[in-house]
């Protein structure tokens, strides 16, 4: 099952189920996860970074590639989430990975036309907050190809190729593959956090096992299971 965008110009590109913890059979957007290399086009980084990049350790100016680094520390602070989870919880998590002053943009084409929407730091945890709240298990980022680039005092991330991958329980186990250009600016100092987050969204994927889709089908043909 699957939704596109009502643009035109979107394009169709066929997807595998895959989850963070497994790595991905063929080239689908591979997710992050430890003991992998993310395919990049300024060559491969690995997700276990050596011990000078390691929190805890000070260092007075990013080191290449730290870019990666910060979304798979975003990826993994955000597969901790427990229902338990308050808006402290939330607080830190944005405390640690935006700027005060950060700015984060969503786009997308709806069929009456485009549509923008840009939020400011305080209410950046009640965005990721209520992805949860909206029936999502689990939340992280893919990008394949992302482009670094150095300016005087921010790192930008462009990915042309970026997901933004939920999961969900209910009603049904189904994965959502949000796609699109992600970019991103960090600030170029020892905490590296981002100051703009811009995601302009494409299509969107539901993708649901064969295996659940069969036990459905095979379940509406058995009169025992419809009580």
């Amino acid at each position: 099952m699957s939704v596109g965008c009502a643009c035109p110009g979107c394009s169709s590109k066929s997807f595998k189920l895959y989850s963070p913890k497994e790595p991905p059979n063929g080239n689908a957007f591979p997710p992050f996860h430890p003991g992998t290399m993310l395919d990049r086009d300024v060559g491969p980084t690995p997700m276990y970074p050596p011990t000078y990049l390691e929190p805890g350790i000070g260092r007075h100016t990013p080191y290449g590639n730290q870019t990666d680094y910060r979304i798979f520390e975003l990826n993994k602070r955000l597969q901790n989430w427990t229902e338990e989870c308050d808006n402290l919880w939330w607080d830190a998590f944005t405390t640690e990975f935006f700027e005060d002053d950060a700015m984060l943009t969503i786009t997308f084409c709806l069929e009456d036309g485009p549509k923008r929407y840009t939020i400011g730091r305080t209410l950046i945890p009640r965005y990721f907050r209520s992805i949860f709240e909206g029936g999502a298990t689990e939340l992280y980022y893919v990008l394949k190809h992302p482009k670094e680039a150095f300016h005087s005092n921010f790192v930008s991330l462009d990915c042309d190729q970026g997901s933004m991958v939920t999961q969900h329980g209910k009603p049904m186990f189904t994965q959502v593959c949000v796609e699109g250009r992600l970019y991103l600016e960090f600030m170029f100092d020892d905490m590296m956090r981002i100051k703009t987050w811009h995601f302009s969204i494409r299509q969107h994927r539901e993708l649901i096992p064969r295996s659940i889709l069969a036990m459905h089908v095979s379940c509406g043909q058995d009169p025992s299971c419809r009580g």
